[in-house]
């Protein structure tokens, strides 16, 4: 079996490092923060999680022990703003080159529209979040793909171009853990069709994904922005 490296640490292989995470999982009371080297070892992990930007957010401060809904223990990412968020190891260790390269494709793609959803957000400022109602602002505020979510737009886009992920190039940016569509001319042509096809609506930061549970309050569509009328149920981005 191969060995498996993460950061600066290496080890026997993937079932090892599991097995270690499990134990320190299983071994620490639920509140607590990890510490030391471990920390800094899960915290390497997070950053090759395929959804790492989505579990960082504003920043990682550290990682704490919490519960699933379930009851069992879990990893939580204990981001600088006291907000966390769960995250798999086991789902880091054992994706695929095949996955890692979708969901690096779908962070180029989802850069590419940066700057339309940050508009959305920063129009957000003061404004009634169409899901609770609550008045957001600064930095509390997300952006919801309303009627038809972010991943099927983007296969739609493929698909109108004979196109599957595997053949969509990538180019690191640089700056963090971002990446850019490396065919300009599709780029270009995937910022229309999102724009054309994309339903964004500003909610306060986790609304939409409250709304998936029992007693949430129903998308309230006279908050909804400009005219375009939602035609399927609501989804998240």
């Amino acid at each position: 079996m191969p060995e498996f490296s993460v950061g600066r640490w290496t080890f026997p292989s993937k079932k090892s490092l599991i097995e270690k995470l499990r134990m320190l999982l299983y071994g620490t009371p639920v509140g607590d923060r990890i510490t030391g080297e471990d920390e800094e070892l899960l915290k390497a992990l997070v950053h090759r999680h395929p959804s790492s930007k989505e579990l960082i957010g504003c920043g990682m401060e550290g990682i704490v022990i919490g519960r699933s809904s379930y009851g069992s223990p879990q990893y939580r990412v204990l981001r600088t703003n006291g907000v966390t968020e769960a995250f798999s190891y086991k789902k880091t260790i054992t994706h695929s080159p095949v996955s890692e390269h979708r969901w690096k494709v779908r962070q180029a793609f989802r850069e590419a529209v940066h700057h339309e959803v940050t508009a959305v957000k920063w129009a957000a400022e003061g404004k009634r979040c169409s899901y609770s109602g609550e008045i957001m602002t600064g930095g509390r505020i997300d952006v919801d793909h309303v009627g038809e979510g972010f991943a099927k737009i983007m296969d739609r886009f493929l698909e109108a171009r004979c196109l599957t992920i595997p053949e969509v190039e990538y180019v690191e940016t640089g700056v963090g853990d971002t990446y850019e569509i490396a065919d300009r001319e599709l780029m270009i042509a995937w910022v229309k069709f999102h724009k054309e096809n994309a339903l964004l609506v500003p909610v306060f930061r986790g609304a939409h994904r409250k709304r998936h549970y029992p007693g949430a309050q129903p998308l309230d569509e006279t908050l909804l922005p400009g005219s375009k009328r939602v035609t399927g149920g609501s989804r998240s981005s």
